[in-house]
């Protein structure tokens, strides 16, 4: 554990979360400082794992609350049923009709995907919070860690008495960004505040010192 992470920083009350992030393996029952038996995923009190759901340019079927999937149900519904008029008009029915069932393989795939992650984790989106970096993901899988070094902006804004969104948005390389809607307790909150910038500012003043020497 780095020497400015505030103690007892980790979200979940057992310090390590209830599925790995990285492979999906049950880790209840193991000690606070730990790594994944099954893939060597690093767990302890300097890391953050959230759980949440995605908002903004990052939200898809997949992540988003259920009335926000359901806007976006909608919103593809009446793209895919004005392009099939129009298709339809121009004589253009063989493209139309290929739009469509490639739409509706990518909408069925997504929906599973989604009804397996909630089952599975409650939510269907991931974040990994840690001195390293930051990543995202929906579901699990190798997370490739974006360093604190890198320009960015960092944002957690309270929606609610429970409900907060974090924003890290890169400069150089936006597709990398975070953007997630999570629920925890407002200590929890300032905690995770304080630990990003810790972890800013001891990766920043590193990275000033190499430069120096």
């Amino acid at each position: 554990m780095t020497a400015d992470a505030p103690q007892g920083s980790a979200f979940h009350a057992d310090l390590v979360p209830p599925l790995c992030i990285e492979c999906g393996y049950a880790l209840r029952g193991l000690p606070q400082n730990c790594n994944c038996p099954e893939c060597g995923a690093t767990y302890g009190p300097d890391v953050y794992i959230l759980s949440g759901w995605g908002f903004g340019w990052f939200e898809s079927i997949a992540n988003s609350r259920p009335p926000r999937m359901v806007k976006l149900l909608l919103l593809l519904t009446l793209f895919l049923f004005g392009g099939a008029t129009w298709g339809f008009a121009k004589g253009e029915w063989f493209l139309e009709i290929f739009l469509f069932v490639y739409c509706l393989w990518l909408v069925t795939w997504q929906l599973l995907k989604r009804r397996s992650l909630i089952r599975k984790c409650g939510k269907p989106y991931q974040v990994r919070i840690c001195p390293k970096g930051f990543g995202r993901r929906i579901g699990f899988g190798r997370l490739d860690l974006s360093s604190w070094s890198d320009p960015c902006d960092v944002k957690l804004d309270m929606v609610d008495d429970s409900r907060y969104r974090l924003t890290i948005r890169i400069h150089y390389y936006p597709v990398n960004s975070i953007s997630i809607e999570f629920e925890c307790s407002e200590s929890r909150a300032s905690q995770l505040r304080g630990a990003m910038a810790c972890y800013r500012t001891a990766t920043n003043s590193v990275s000033r010192s190499s430069v120096v020497k």
